[in-house]
C-alpha cells in the first residue's frame, strides 16, 4: 500500500525533504566543543557554569517566544507563496503587491513569497518590499499606539522615501530571468511547504543571534545614540509588528526609537540576506543604501 508513496517521495525533488547543507558544520562544532571540554579543567569550568546556564536557558526561552509568536506569520507566507504560484499571470502582480502592502510584510512573511515578487515589475517589486517590510497596517497602528501618530507619521514619511529610492534605483534594471522565478513543478502544498520551510531556516538564524544579544546585551540603553539604536535593531531585526515596544522599553529619546524600528525591518540582516538571495548583489546594495539614507534623514529630522 505504501510502496507507490515512498516511491514517488524518493523520486521527487522536494527541498524541504532535504537537509540544509549548514546541518554539514554540526558534527564539526561538537568535536571542537569536546576538544575545548578536554582543554579546560573542571575547577575553571565550574565556577562560570552556573552563569553560561542561566544565559543559555533565558536565550532559549526568547527564542521559544519568537517562533512561538512567528509561527501565523510564517504559516501565512508559505500559504501566500503557494497562492502566488497558481495564480494566473495577469493576476498575479495585483496580489502580490496587495499582500505586501496589507498583510505584515517583514520578514517572517515576506522570506516566504518574497522569490514571487520577482514576477513584478523591478519598481513595483522594489516598492513593495521596503514598503511592507516597514510600513505595513498593523505596524503604522503599532507605532501610532505605542509611540503617537506623530512617529507613525515619521516612520511612514521614512519608509515611504526607502521605498521610492529603492524602486528608482531598480527601475534601471529589466525584470529578472524566467530561470529566476519559482517554478510550478510542485503541488500546491508542496510550495506551500517549501516556502515555509525557508522562511523558518531564515527566521532561526535571526533568532538565535537576536536570543543571545538579548540574553548578554547591556540592558542601559536608553541614552544611546541613533547608530547604535541602528545597528541594535539591524542585529536583532524583530517583527514590524512589535519593533515600536521595544524601541520605547529600549531607547528614551525619539530619534533612537526612529532609527531603531527603521534599521529593524530595511537594514536588518534578515532583510540583507532575503534581498541578496532572491534578488541579487548589486540590488540589495542599492536597496541598503536607500534604506540607510531615509534612516538618516529621519534622524535629522525628528
Amino acid at each position: 500500500m505504501f510502496g507507490p508513496i515512498a516511491h514517488s517521495i524518493r523520486r521527487r525533488s522536494l527541498p524541504y525533504l532535504r537537509p540544509p547543507r549548514s546541518l554539514r558544520l554540526v558534527p564539526l562544532a561538537a568535536g571542537a566543543a569536546l576538544a575545548l571540554a578536554a582543554a579546560l579543567s573542571p575547577a575553571c569550568v565550574a565556577p562560570k557554569a552556573s552563569a553560561a546556564a542561566t544565559i543559555g536557558l533565558r536565550a532559549w526561552s526568547y527564542w521559544c517566544s519568537m517562533l512561538l509568536g512567528a509561527s501565523p506569520l510564517l504559516a501565512v507566507g508559505g500559504l501566500v507563496a503557494a497562492v502566488a504560484s497558481r495564480v494566473p499571470r495577469r493576476w498575479n502582480g495585483a496580489l502580490l503587491l496587495a499582500t505586501s502592502i496589507c498583510l505584515p510584510g517583514c520578514d517572517c512573511t515576506m522570506n516566504a513569497y518574497c522569490g514571487e515578487l520577482a514576477r513584478l515589475s523591478p519598481g513595483v517589486g522594489a516598492f513593495a518590499v521596503i514598503w511592507g517590510a516597514c510600513c505595513n497596517p498593523i505596524a503604522l497602528v503599532a507605532t501610532a499606539l505605542v509611540l503617537g501618530p506623530r512617529m507613525a507619521l515619521d516612520r511612514a514619511l521614512c519608509g515611504f522615501i526607502a521605498a521610492g529610492f529603492t524602486a528608482l534605483a531598480w527601475g534601471r534594471w529589466a525584470a529578472l530571468p524566467a530561470m529566476h522565478l519559482s517554478g510550478s513543478r510542485h503541488s500546491f502544498w508542496e510550495r506551500c511547504a517549501s516556502a515555509m520551510a525557508t522562511s523558518l531556516g531564515s527566521f532561526s538564524m535571526a533568532a538565535v543571534v537576536a536570543s543571545i544579544i538579548i540574553s548578554v546585551g547591556d540592558r542601559h540603553l536608553a541614552n544611546a545614540s541613533g547608530l547604535v539604536a541602528a545597528a541594535f535593531g539591524a542585529l536583532l531585526s524583530p517583527c514590524s509588528s512589535s519593533d515600536s515596544i521595544l524601541a520605547r522599553v529600549l531607547f528614551a529619546h525619539p530619534k533612537s526609537q526612529l532609527s531603531f524600528m527603521l534599521a529593524a525591518q530595511c537594514l536588518d540582516v534578515r532583510q540583507v540576506l532575503m534581498l541578496r538571495r532572491h534578488f541579487g548583489l548589486a540590488r540589495t546594495f542599492f536597496a541598503v543604501g536607500s534604506s540607510a539614507t531615509a534612516c538618516a534623514l529621519g534622524y535629522a529630522l525628528v
